[in-house]
């Protein structure tokens, strides 16, 4: 120990003064409440508080035992193997202790680290060799849902006949990719496309996709993420309704060379309400609003310069150009 203050232990904590070194030798075995850490090269602790929390300071999205314990900063890189005691029942949280594994915040992400032991008997877990960690909190989750991604935000929105989604995550440990998915009843799935992941971020990472042929109705969207040893994580679901329409209305000659813009409205049942016609121009300029009659009609467009122009039913939107 370097340093003329002191190192303390105290109730559910180890407290590492001001100008103060505890070092740890390579090979020591260090405890305190719970928490060893045995090193394999020299580790210091300078200036800093160790407790035991029953939850996490940083966000962690899933489940993790009622044991945590937090670094007031974060520490030099350690090197070595980190053992936890924990204590059966309410502690674990409903994760069985099979399962339970080392799950690390190095100050930027979670980590989590495969066990070396598990001894569900004396109730602790060794985790397998770490190398330049450095330590600001730690606790056990299972190896089914570690706590690594961190959902950041999930949209779908509609954008006329698309719907663009729109995800970020605070983190990413290890991602391999995101799997885009749609239904229309929320139960059978269909994997549109699969994007490749940050792999490893401490930065927000954002993901952006275009669905271009949504089901009339319901359509519902999820986001599948897998890291590199194939485990899972799910997003929330999103949904977008894309409500049918009485009528249809299409464009009968696209471009437009003779001055007049053909289309044909049909209705689905004599007594629906036929919509409203809008034209406008490529600028946004609106240039003519007319209720629709049914069958085929013309529109004059003699007057307009050659051009894109767009004709909007309601909120169908169809493009044509002028010739």
């Amino acid at each position: 120990m370097a340093g003329s203050k002191f190192c303390s232990l105290q109730a559910q904590s180890l407290v590492v003064s001001s100008g103060t070194d505890l070092v740890i030798k390579q090979g020591t075995v260090f405890s305190s409440d719970g928490l060893v850490l045995t090193p394999s090269a020299d580790f210091t602790l300078s200036n800093v508080n160790i407790g035991r929390n029953t939850s996490t300071t940083h966000p962690a999205i899933n489940t993790y035992i009622a044991r945590v314990y937090t670094f007031s900063s974060g520490t030099a890189p350690f090197t070595g193997t980190i053992r936890v005691n924990y204590q059966d029942g309410a502690e674990l949280n409903g994760i069985p202790e099979n399962n339970l594994e080392l799950n690390t915040f190095n100050g930027s992400v979670w980590q989590a680290f495969a066990s070396a032991t598990n001894d569900p008997v004396n109730n602790y877990i060794i985790s397998g060799s770490i190398s330049g960690l450095t330590l600001d909190e730690l606790t056990l989750a299972s190896i089914l849902n570690p706590l690594p991604l961190q959902w950041h935000s999930f949209t779908a929105t509609r954008q006329q006949d698309n719907v663009l989604l729109q995800w970020s995550t605070f983190a990413e440990v290890n991602s391999w990719s995101f799997m885009i998915q749609t239904s229309t009843n929320n139960l059978v799935w269909k994997t549109l496309a699969t994007m490749p992941a940050a792999g490893n971020s401490s930065t927000l990472q954002s993901y952006r996709y275009m669905h271009t042929s949504p089901a009339a109705g319901n359509n519902y969207y999820r986001i599948i993420q897998t890291d590199l040893n194939g485990k899972n994580s799910f997003s929330p679901v999103k949904k977008v309704s894309f409500e049918t329409t009485p009528w249809h209305v299409e464009l009968l000659g696209n471009p437009v060379r003779n001055g007049k813009l053909e289309i044909r409205v049909t209705l689905a049942s004599p007594n629906d309400i036929l919509p409203v016609l809008n034209l406008y121009a490529a600028d946004g300029k609106i240039l003519f609003t007319k209720q629709a009659s049914q069958g085929i009609q013309s529109i004059k467009v003699s007057s307009y310069p050659k051009g894109t122009y767009i004709l909007k039913a309601n909120e169908k939107t169809l493009q044509f150009v002028i010739q």
